[in-house]
């Protein structure tokens, strides 16, 4: 490694790297060596994640993609920070501590931005997902579209006139949206390679717990800013031990046989495609009661 220049020294407390060099042979400068060692922590920390919080992967009997009523107040935690991607299959079952993996809703500075924006009457140049954003522009990045603070900050205020929509006339699916607009939807639609079901998307805990994964985090903020009833998500993963209870309630020939655990969970959304909803005994998750 070179000396370092004292007239010269570089970044204020770092070292600079001049001779580290990539597999490869090209030289590393400090941007690069610090985005190697961002990508290989998240290679270490998605390698320890896999093999100490999820166990025992399977597949949901549910229907892929199955579209169900939320309470968009119930979502309160999200497993998408700590889980990353890995949770993103659709159908899959893990087993393991996955589901205590969580972080609050509102700790991700998206959902954070639009609480302060919308309750605290903060401007949205001076949220941290504006911030955020705007650096990735700087840097030559594009963000949904944007390319320039004009168009990014043009992009935000788009959810001052979607809150007075579904104000004013509900809060809508993706399918009614494409029956209504189609090339606008289709166009807006950046997450699902089936536009119908670019939904809220959530998991499911061992005990029937909801959690953002991902799709429509900003709408999902809506919903709860609005304080809605209920809301259409899409399951993506479930817990082992909560596809258990699906199957026991799939197997059984009526309630009355049901073990203590699966019929103090009959109403939940998740299981409305295997058992009526009137044998509910709890609201964890659905729609609230009219």
């Amino acid at each position: 490694m070179s000396d370092i220049d004292p007239d010269d020294p570089g970044d204020p407390g770092f070292i600079q790297f001049y001779d580290l060099r990539t597999p490869e042979g090209r030289r590393l400068t400090l941007d690069s060596f610090r985005s190697h060692l961002r990508y290989h922590r998240k290679r270490l920390y998605r390698w320890v994640r896999e093999r100490t919080l999820l166990t025992d992967k399977s597949y949901s009997d549910a229907p892929e993609g199955k579209l169900i009523r939320i309470d968009p107040t119930a979502v309160t935690r999200e497993t998408r920070t700590k889980m990353g991607t890995v949770l993103d299959e659709a159908n899959v079952v893990y087993g393991g501590r996955w589901d205590e993996a969580t972080l609050p809703l509102r700790s991700r500075f998206q959902a954070r931005s639009m609480f302060r924006h919308f309750e605290d009457g903060i401007p949205w140049e001076a949220t941290r997902q504006y911030r955020e954003v705007r650096s990735k522009l700087r840097r030559g990045q594009e963000w949904r579209g944007c390319t320039t603070e004009d168009e990014l900050l043009a992009y935000l205020r788009r959810y001052d006139r979607l809150l007075e929509k579904i104000r004013e006339e509900g809060y809508k699916s993706q399918a009614e949206l494409l029956d209504e607009e189609p090339s606008v939807t289709k166009s807006q639609n950046r997450d699902a390679k089936r536009p119908r079901l670019n939904e809220i998307g959530v998991n499911v805990g061992r005990d029937g717990e909801l959690y953002w994964q991902f799709k429509g985090q900003h709408r999902l903020c809506l919903a709860q800013l609005l304080d809605l009833d209920s809301v259409p998500a899409v399951v993506v993963a479930r817990h082992k031990h909560w596809q258990q209870i699906r199957d026991e309630i799939r197997a059984a020939d009526d309630v009355e046989g049901l073990s203590d655990r699966a019929t103090r969970h009959l109403g939940h959304p998740d299981l409305d495609d295997i058992t009526p909803v009137s044998g509910s005994t709890t609201d964890r998750g659905r729609g609230r009661p009219d």
